[in-house]
Formats: C-alpha cells, structure tokens, sequence
C-alpha cells in the first residue's frame, strides 16, 4: 500500500497530497519505505497520520497481522473495529477527495459515502487468492462439516484445471468459526458497494482470474501492477487521498 501512495504521490506531486493513518508501529514501517523511495516529490507529497493502537492485548509493537501470533490474529481484526471512531474523525477533520483503505476497515465505506468520496479497497493478495478465497466460502459449511480430518477440497468454479488444496492448508475461517469468518460478509459488501478494489497483480499473467474477479465483483480492470477494478470513470481532479492501513 506504501509503495502504491508513493508512486500515485510522485507522479502528480504538484495536485496530488497523499495521507497515510497508521498506527505508531507500522508508521516506522512506512517511513522507511518512503524513504526507500527516495524520491523528494513523493517525500513531500506523503504525509504520515498516527492514531493510538487500541489495547486488545497484544504485545507493545504488534500492531498487525504479520507481526501477531496466528492465535492472536482475532485481536488485530478486533482493534480495526475499535479503531473506526478515531478513523472517522479523521476522515471528516481532513476531508480527502479519496480514500484508500485496507480490507478489514469495512466501515469507511459508509463514511466515504456520508462524505461524498469514493473508497477503494487495497488488498495486497493477487486476483487468483481472492478468487479462490471468494468460490471456497460458498462452500464453507461442507468444509467445517467434514473438519480438519476431511478430505482435500477442491476450489469449486475456477477456469483453466482443476485445483485441490489439503484442509491443513486453508485459512483458518475456512475451516472453523473465528473472527474473520463472523465479519467475512460485511467486508465483502462493503468493497461491492466502494468505488472498486486495487490489487497487486499482472492482468496479462492472471489474465482467466482477473475476468473471473471481474464478473465477481462487477468491476473492470483499469491498469496492470498494481490493478485498479472500477465500477466508473476515474477521479481526475483529485487532490487528497488518504489511505487507511
């Protein structure tokens, strides 16, 4: 997500402000990445918001999925919905033209439309996961049924060959019920019902899966790596975007 506000910073530095709101923790992360970057426009143009990362009972410093345990990952979805107040304040005091935010805040949806503004949903899985993902949970309670002693399962609707994959292997909210899996469909209708979904793919190497993504969510793709699906013509007078991780 850093690397994607970078270069939308760099390339129209002079019309375009990029804001990202982030915990303290993953602000390091970010700045560094900025700087990696090291281009001064795109430094100019990236400003970096913090807001407190709630006390769900993490350790001090873990402040997301790739740093939680995968026992504790139910309280990093938690803290996103603790978080949504403090979001929403910061929304309304700085007023973007666009938001930009990660896949579990499914609630921005609803304050970018209260604000007049498109939100797009970042998610930093190729088509071909989400794809699979998506076509698994239609069948969900036939693997939660068989348990992790079932058989391996295969992808149900996939184009091109046929694709198995061992119960060992699935995500966890695949399998039984867990936090994700309780809040699996108002994540999904928030993204339909926002602007479109940016994703971290090459159309022409997930060509078969971009199409099937497409119909699924009833957007288009718009650009190659990362892609951009819509549902309408793009923002030209843009001027603030904020992205929300």
């Amino acid at each position: 997500m850093t690397d994607l506000a970078c270069r939308m910073a760099a390339a129209s530095p002079e019309v375009v402000e990029t804001t990202m709101v982030v915990t303290p923790a993953n602000a390091t992360v970010v700045a560094s990445t900025v700087a990696h970057v090291g281009a001064t426009s795109a430094e100019q143009a990236v400003r970096v918001v913090c807001y407190p990362f709630p006390d769900v009972g993490l350790e001090r410093g873990v402040e997301c999925l790739g740093s939680a345990a995968a026992h504790d990952a139910w309280r990093v979805y938690r803290a996103v919905d603790l978080s949504q107040p403090v979001h929403e304040s910061l929304l309304r005091q700085h007023r973007p033209d666009a938001i930009v935010a990660d896949v579990p805040f499914w609630w921005a949806t609803d304050i970018a439309a209260e604000l007049g503004v498109p939100r797009l949903t970042f998610n930093p899985v190729g088509v071909f996961p989400q794809v699979a993902m998506n076509n698994l949970v239609t069948i969900r309670p036939d693997i939660v049924r068989q348990g992790l002693a079932g058989p391996p399962v295969s992808v149900p609707s996939l184009p091109g060959k046929e694709i198995t994959i061992p119960v060992s292997e699935l995500p966890d909210f695949l399998v039984q019920d867990e936090h994700l899996s309780m809040c699996w469909d108002r994540i999904k209708a928030s993204q339909l019902a926002g602007f479109g979904v940016v994703v971290n793919t090459f159309a022409d190497l997930e060509r078969p899966y971009c199409d099937e993504f497409s119909a699924s969510t009833r957007a288009a793709p718009t650009s190659s790596a990362p892609s951009a699906y819509r549902r309408t013509p793009p923002c030209t007078a843009a001027a603030t975007a904020m992205w929300t991780a």
